[in-house]
């Protein structure tokens, strides 16, 4: 199976922010202090999870295994 970038196009991070964000939200800058990005993230709604599995508990310096089974 191939896929082809035929129908790639542009994508407008702005037009996205603007159409589905409250207008008084402002995008965190990737320069910008970690307390304003924190600020950033806590102005937007946080989506809706749909996995009722355990929780995944990775601890600090740890990583998980990705498995791909075919």
């Amino acid at each position: 199976m191939s896929s082809t970038w035929d129908d790639f196009s542009y994508d407008d991070d702005d037009e996205l922010l603007d159409s589905g964000v409250d207008s008084d939200f402002v995008a965190a800058d990737e320069n910008d202090d970690s307390a304003v990005k924190a600020a950033a993230g806590a102005a937007l709604e946080a989506p809706e999870v749909d996995y009722d599995g355990p929780v995944i508990d990775v601890p600090q310096g740890k990583f998980v295994m990705l498995c791909m089974f075919r």
